[in-house]
């Protein structure tokens, strides 16, 4: 059996990739999460044990990270009924905290670009200030900027409305580009930053090969499913106000940490993954139906 690694964010999406993974390659995991095992990909599964717990409580993340040999921190949240900055910032300090008192040789930080202290939104904002506790600290430590995540389901609320919908609400001008990159190559280069010493104490952008704003992912997803909606241009200020009368998954589509990278339109090179992890990251393109699935 090779070492413990602790993933907080245990049942989020790159979690739910990552820890089968991990398992697969003989480590054992534990990982933190609020949520019941039946919503973590380690399940019942042997080699994996879940802390019920928040991130934000110190006692929850002691028992998750001692005896790990590593960290993987992912816990953060996209749902407006949470105090977003709060788990971000809050959260990481408790797993500095804790990776002090421990024997934790490699903390990994799943980040965003365009984090930023000037950014436009407040979960930006939180990831920088996160950031910067991580790299004002002696723990060593990689971080990872990635770009706009995309698993199985991940646009199903966008294709619903496409489907259904008499327009689609586009935030802004809708020209904001990211670089939209598939869970899988997200899993890869976490847990290769885990051993790659020449990472250490290194801020790496993570993205997929092509641009995409946000016009561009809504026509994508409409072809997907044999729709064409016209767009309606939503004045970021009024963004809240206007998804407030859509349903419940897509008003989590429109919430501002999901958001954000399209508004702060920060772009990496396209070869940034095969320079820093040795492999090319895959097009979303042929992966679109499972995103929308």
């Amino acid at each position: 059996m090779m070492a413990a690694i602790a993933v907080t964010g245990a049942s989020g999406l790159v979690a739910r990739h990552l820890i089968p993974e991990l398992l697969r390659e003989g480590h054992t995991v534990r990982g933190l999460s609020r949520s019941a095992p039946q919503n973590t990909s380690g399940g019942t599964a042997d080699g994996f044990q879940l802390i019920a717990g928040d991130v934000r409580d110190g006692e929850a993340v002691r028992r998750a990270l001692n005896g790990a040999a590593s960290v993987i921190h992912l816990a953060a949240s996209f749902s407006p009924d949470d105090q977003i900055a709060d788990i971000v910032l809050r959260g990481t300090a408790q797993v500095l905290a804790v990776c002090h008192e421990t024997t934790i040789k490699r903390l990994v930080y799943l980040s965003c670009l365009g984090a930023d202290a000037g950014a436009h939104s407040a979960f930006l904002q939180a990831k920088w200030k996160a950031e910067t506790l991580i790299r004002g600290s002696d723990v060593p430590h990689t971080i990872l900027r990635a770009s706009t995540i995309l698993g199985r389901g991940s646009l199903r609320p966008l294709a619903d409305m496409a489907r259904s919908a008499p327009a689609i609400p586009v935030p802004g001008d809708g020209r904001g580009r990211v670089q939209p990159i598939d869970v899988a190559d997200v899993v890869r280069c976490l847990a290769s930053a885990l051993g790659d010493d020449n990472l250490e104490g290194e801020v790496v952008p993570v993205g997929g090969p092509m641009y995409l704003t946000f016009r561009q992912l809504v026509d994508l997803v409409a072809g997907e499913v044999g729709a064409v909606k016209p767009k309606l241009l939503v004045p970021w200020r009024l963004i809240p106000a206007v998804t407030s009368f859509l349903p419940a998954p897509a008003r989590r589509l429109y919430a501002e940490p999901r958001t954000a990278l399209f508004r702060a339109g920060v772009v990496a090179s396209p070869g940034i993954i095969e320079r820093n992890f040795g492999f090319q990251a895959s097009s979303v393109l042929p992966g679109m139906a499972g995103y929308i699935a």
